[in-house]
C-alpha cells in the first residue's frame, strides 16, 4: 500500500509570489476552460492574485507534500474570523488527499478562528465535494446576477466570463 505523503505548510517568500501566481493560475484555469473552452486568458487575473498577495491580513503558504511544492493557500485572519482566500493544489497532485490534509494543517495552524469562509464558482464540482463533503464547510450564499455580491467587482479581464458570476459562500464554524 502506498504511503500518503507528509504534507506541510511553508510560508512563501515574497521572491517566490510569481512562481505561486502562475501556479494558481494554472490550477484554476484548467476549470474555468472546461468550462468555456474559448477562454483565452488566465484566472484569476495577476492583479487580483496580488491583491490578496499584498494584502495586510494575508498569510501566504506553500503547501509541500513530501517536500515537494503540491500547492498553496492564501488565508486571512482577523481574530476569530478567516478567510480562504485563494487555495489550490497542482493538477498533477489531484486525488491524493493533499487538499483536505492542507486544509487540515491550515485549520491547526490557525486554531483561534472559529469561522472559516470562501468562495467558489458554481460549476466547479470538485470545489464542491471537496469544501462540503471533505472539509465541512456548509453554503451560506449563492451570488448571481440577480444577487450580487456587494464586496466582489470581477476584473476586467473576467467580468465577460458568466462562469465567474455565479458562486457560492462557503461557511465553516468550528466548535
Amino acid at each position: 500500500m502506498k504511503r500518503s505523503p507528509e504534507i506541510t505548510l511553508k510560508k512563501t517568500s515574497p521572491e517566490a509570489y510569481a512562481t505561486f501566481t502562475s501556479e494558481l493560475q494554472r490550477a484554476f484555469t484548467i476549470a474555468v476552460k472546461r468550462e468555456n473552452p474559448e477562454f483565452e486568458g488566465v484566472v484569476p487575473d495577476t492583479a487580483s492574485v496580488n491583491e490578496s498577495l499584498y494584502a495586510e491580513t494575508s498569510e501566504v503558504y506553500d503547501v509541500l507534500a513530501d517536500g515537494t511544492a503540491a500547492g498553496g493557500a492564501i488565508v486571512s485572519v482577523n481574530g476569530d474570523k478567516g478567510n480562504l482566500e485563494l487555495f489550490f493544489v497542482k493538477p498533477e497532485f489531484h486525488s491524493l488527499g493533499i487538499g483536505q490534509r492542507a486544509w487540515q494543517a491550515i485549520e491547526q495552524a490557525y486554531h483561534d478562528v472559529r469561522i472559516w469562509h470562501t468562495i467558489t464558482p458554481y460549476f466547479e464540482k470538485r470545489n464542491l465535494h471537496f469544501y462540503i463533503n471533505k472539509c465541512g464547510f456548509r453554503v451560506v450564499e449563492y451570488f448571481n446576477e440577480k444577487h450580487v455580491d456587494p464586496d466582489y467587482a470581477p476584473p476586467d479581464s473576467e467580468k465577460d466570463l458568466p462562469c465567474l458570476k455565479d458562486y457560492f459562500l462557503f461557511e465553516k464554524i468550528l466548535p
